[in-house]
């Protein structure tokens, strides 16, 4: 069993296929979505492939405790932890025997009474880092992150830089995250790598006047002229680009990243264009 949040998130893009791939012949899976949206799931009929497929976006938590504890579940997985319309107090009432934290949320749940085990691989969380978790590790061969193996290229067609205001010169670091991803330490970062590589500049999601104006000032004096905003739209990347969680997948791009090492998964996206 699944207990899935269908939003316009990668999650739902990278974990499609999974779905369709379980045998129902030795599984039975459902799924009791807490946001239901039109998503690449639910646009691509994999709702059709879960045992059942439980709408739980207006029920509250005991009517969702009950629909878990009728289908008797034996295994239930959360893809959300602690993200928006998440709903942890679920977890906080030991719904099933077992419960998986996976894929949605990039690091512990804080607690070993919201879940029992975390899925991972041992790039993403090494055993050195298991002390920072109150899950036990389940590390997968190779690696923990999905992919709908049916999408093919992220764009037919290269995008002009032109059109983006970038020139063909330049070196463009992108990050596409939230603005409160972006802390001083990171961001200081960034400006020293500026500095460092000639004719480069950083291309940064669009994230609001307020947020925009905070990092000019910080970037002043250092490359405050140096900045680019990109709409998000503007730019027809996968769905699985947006975001930390997916940062694995740039690899499929061929797309050069880097990331920070920290007591906890390693996730994060800054790449070059």
């Amino acid at each position: 069993m699944f207990h899935l949040i269908f939003a316009s998130i990668p999650v739902g893009y990278l974990t499609a296929e999974i779905f369709e791939s379980h045998d129902p012949d030795r599984f039975e899976t459902y799924a009791f979505s807490m946001v239901l949206t039109t998503t690449a799931i639910c646009a691509s009929g994999s709702k059709s492939h879960f045992h059942r497929f439980v709408d739980c976006e207006h029920k509250l938590d005991g009517e969702v405790l009950k629909a878990i504890d009728d289908a008797q579940i034996d295994i239930l997985v959360d893809l959300a932890g602690h993200t928006h319309n998440a709903r942890l107090s679920l977890f906080a009432a030991s719904p099933a025997p077992i419960v998986v934290n996976y894929l949605g949320f990039a690091g512990t749940l804080g607690s070993g009474e919201l879940a029992d085990y975390i899925i991972a691989d041992p790039i993403v969380l090494p055993d050195q880092n298991s002390e920072f978790f109150d899950e036990k590790v389940v590390r997968l061969p190779g690696s923990f992150m999905p992919r709908d193996n049916r999408v093919g290229t992220i764009d037919d067609a290269a995008p002009d830089r032109a059109d983006h205001d970038l020139r063909q010169e330049w070196t463009v670091f992108c990050c596409f995250n939230n603005a409160y991803k972006i802390n001083p330490a990171v961001f200081g970062s960034w400006m020293n790598i500026l500095k460092s590589v000639d004719q480069s500049v950083l291309w940064l999601s669009d994230v609001g006047e307020i947020a925009k104006s905070n990092l000019r000032k910080e970037a002043k004096g250092r490359a405050s002229t140096r900045i680019a905003w990109c709409l998000q739209g503007a730019l027809r990347l996968h769905p699985n680009i947006w975001g930390a969680i997916a940062s694995p997948t740039s690899s499929w791009i061929r797309c050069p990243t880097t990331h920070i090492r920290r007591p906890a998964t390693r996730c994060g996206l800054v790449c070059r264009w």
